[in-house]
């Protein structure tokens, strides 16, 4: 069995014996990567580590926040439950992106619950210490805005989707977007883990048995094929996307 340290090789120089050192994490996150070394620094000295297990809830939609997250490790699902049990998928989140910051900055209830895909390893910053990092380091404020400027037009996109596209479009597009986030060397055309019928439904909006209706045609169609958990996406399902 691999030990913790050596699943995560790009935090190597990071750690310390058996703690890491939440400078060198920083440093590496997206969020916090272009930021000055003593802001960097400040940021990580505030930081708290929780770790929780696979299928687990880290936050709930029906609660208050006081803090936000960063992923160091693992991977996180953001969901909108209904009070019919329905759910809607927004996004799933991996190492070096942050949730819960609207709620940390206004104190309301969260909106979302975020639940742990696989074993994780988040950083939770408080709301104080958020705010007490800002009066010191104006700057930072600055790329919060720009970030959640960036999910606000995914939003947007997904109302829009939810508006104005059938479910076969919606599909497509989310098909081509988890090819897209599986990484370079999959050409945007590949998933690796294809998300069950279910997981397609939550992330669409929509209910199973029209997820596995849409997915049928897409096979007769030739738009895509199966690899073992491996889903390959043709030209024209991303043509059809677009």
């Amino acid at each position: 069995m691999r030990s913790y340290l050596q699943s995560m090789p790009y935090l190597a120089s990071g750690w310390r014996g058996d703690q890491p050192t939440f400078s060198a994490i920083i440093s590496r996150l997206s969020l916090f990567r272009d930021s000055d070394p003593e802001a960097q620094r400040d940021i990580a000295s505030r930081l708290v580590m929780r770790k929780r297990l696979a299928g687990s809830q880290i936050i709930s939609q029906d609660e208050a926040g006081d803090s936000l997250f960063l992923v160091q490790r693992g991977l996180v699902k953001l969901v909108i439950y209904g009070d019919s049990g329905r759910q809607m998928t927004l996004s799933t989140l991996g190492p070096g992106e942050f949730f819960g910051e609207v709620s940390a900055f206004d104190g309301l209830e969260r909106g979302v619950t975020a639940e742990a895909v696989e074993d994780t390893t988040v950083l939770a910053l408080s709301r104080v210490d958020l705010y007490a990092h800002l009066e010191l380091f104006p700057a930072t404020a600055v790329t919060f805005l720009k970030e959640m400027s960036r999910r606000m037009r995914e939003q947007n996109e997904l109302i829009a989707d939810l508006a104005l596209r059938d479910v076969s479009e919606r599909l497509a597009r989310t098909l081509v977007k988890l090819a897209k986030e599986d990484g370079a060397d999959t050409r945007g055309r590949l998933i690796r883990r294809r998300p069950t019928q279910q997981e397609l439904a939550n992330m669409v909006g929509s209910c199973r048995e029209t997820v596995s209706r849409a997915m049928a045609g897409f096979s007769r169609r030739g738009l895509v094929s199966s690899q073992g958990r491996r889903l390959e996406l043709t030209d024209d399902l991303i043509a059809l996307a677009a």
